[in-house]
């Protein structure tokens, strides 16, 4: 079976719109590959960046993070939303001062004891409550995936991964990818991975449902 990717690249070819612009997509993300593989050599070699081969290689990880990887599509979508909504948006910690600041630091002023975070926890021991500061239970503000498939999205699903067309999808092995949905669906103390990986699964059908098939050519007759 086909790689998903694989068959929009064909699709495309096939209809004489694969862009100029997909190109210059392709060759910057082995660009941003090559970075990666740089950014991360091991001891002894050298990246050709004379600051980055001063971090350690927890330091070099979060460099990866604030310039390639999560923290320019956080800041990039969370000014779309507020902009959207006529909300103002601030983030007092990625003042430039703070950040030269935090990559100054040795790893083990971040991760302590058991503790990420170790230095601004330590920082605002004084000011917040025992059982905040120092909980360890913390997560980010995750998407419910399990909570809707096996609430609202419930039936919607059920219908979908039972659909002949579903079973004939180009894109998914359509067997694995129902396991997954009835299983988050049907299980119980289901965790957010599985929901999140079900989801994951899913989006390469629901892609060539409102993508692929809406808009290919039709046949000529």
């Amino acid at each position: 079976m086909r790689n998903w990717m694989q068959v929009l690249v064909m699709d495309f070819e096939e209809e004489g719109t694969l862009s100029k612009k997909m190109e210059l997509y392709q060759r910057a993300y082995k660009q941003v590959a090559v970075r990666y593989r740089n950014l991360f050599l091991r001891d002894g070699n050298k990246s050709g960046d004379p600051q980055r081969d001063k971090l350690g290689h927890f330091n070099k990880y979060l460099y990866a993070e604030f310039h390639e990887k999560v923290l320019p599509t956080l800041l990039r979508n969370y000014d779309r939303y507020s902009m959207a909504a006529s909300v103002e948006i601030r983030m007092p910690f990625m003042d430039h001062r703070l950040v030269s600041y935090c990559f100054s630091l040795p790893w083990h002023s971040k991760l302590r004891g058991g503790y990420t975070k170790s230095v601004l926890r330590q920082a605002m021991d004084p000011y917040v409550p025992q059982e905040v500061i120092w909980r360890k239970s913390k997560i980010g503000f995750n998407t419910p995936f399990a909570e809707w498939m096996k609430g609202s999205w419930k039936e919607y699903l059920l219908d979908m991964v039972s659909s002949s067309d579903f079973s004939n999808s180009d894109v998914v092995d359509s067997a694995a990818v129902r396991k997954q949905i009835e299983g988050v669906i049907l299980g119980n103390a289901v965790q957010y991975n599985a929901g999140k990986d079900a989801w994951v699964s899913l989006m390469p059908y629901l892609w060539e449902k409102s993508v692929l098939k809406a808009y290919r050519k039709p046949a000529v007759l």
